[in-house]
């Protein structure tokens, strides 16, 4: 876990910092503004880093809520990234 995590945050911090060449060409053909949609894109990805993250901290306390807490922000990431892939893109494979 800790190294997808760590994977995520680096992934996500060179797409915030304006590498959206790291995400699929087919995912950004109609984005014309790359630097709000790397910047929100990155955020999520460090997000999706950021769980995996609280999780394993969480699981000394209580293992359920270190699963839900996993689950529920990978979940509010996926569908943030949904959002963003439909306002910049006009939609997921457009």
């Amino acid at each position: 876990m800790l190294f997808s995590s760590f994977l995520c945050l680096m992934l996500g911090y060179f797409i915030y910092n304006g590498k959206t060449d790291l995400i699929h060409d087919y995912h950004q053909k109609n984005v014309t503004d790359f630097k709000g949609y790397g910047q929100k894109m990155g955020f999520a990805m460090i997000l999706i880093g950021i769980a995996p993250l609280v999780s394993v901290l969480l699981w000394p306390v209580d293992v359920i809520l270190s699963v839900a807490v996993l689950i529920i922000i990978l979940i509010a990431a996926v569908v943030w990234i949904y959002f963003i892939q439909k306002k910049y893109n006009g939609g997921v494979f457009s």
